[in-house]
């Protein structure tokens, strides 16, 4: 689940930060950091080859290209650039936990110091993004979703412009 500024506008975050009361420490809130991105509910909704699910992606993939159309994308353009978009948040799906994960407590429940944040996942300007989600350098930071964090800030990385252009669209 992406948390976050981009909550606020109706957007989804690859990674994104929110703050709740820390579950080990109720006299305290803590900074949560977990991966997002996604359209739709899950990673089964991308991942699954069942029936109900190929529908769904089918259905969904007619809704973004409707949704750039609306944005000025021209028709002959919409759909290749709305199957684009339905590959990076595939991409972002495979790295997400199952539902199954994501209720376990313990494994969602992982402190890290800014500085070891920021040792474990190098390469990502994390004082610029917490600022930007108008977080003043945080101290704890629980890592809700660890595995999932490097591949996804890879695929961020590796991503055409035009193509987070098109899915910030």
């Amino acid at each position: 689940e992406a948390f976050g500024r981009a909550d606020l506008d109706g957007t989804e975050a690859p990674v994104g930060v929110g703050i709740a009361v820390d579950r080990k420490n109720p006299d305290r809130y803590l900074v949560n950091l977990g991966v997002g991105g996604l359209g739709l509910p899950d990673k089964d909704f991308y991942l699954s080859a069942e029936p109900r699910f190929v529908k769904i992606r089918e259905a969904y993939l007619d809704h973004i290209a409707t949704m750039l159309g609306f944005a000025g994308v021209p028709a002959a353009d919409a759909k290749p650039r709305a199957a684009a978009i339905l590959a990076l948040e595939t991409e972002l799906a495979k790295q997400h936990w199952d539902r199954a994960q994501l209720r376990d407590r313990d494994k969602t429940y992982n402190l890290r110091t800014f500085a070891q944040l920021q040792s474990e996942f190098p390469g990502y300007d994390w004082a610029t993004h917490f600022a930007a989600e108008g977080i003043a350098h945080p101290g704890d930071v629980n890592v809700v979703t660890p595995s999932a964090i490097a591949p996804v800030l890879a695929i961020t990385q590796q991503t055409p412009l035009a193509t987070w252009r098109d899915y910030l669209t």
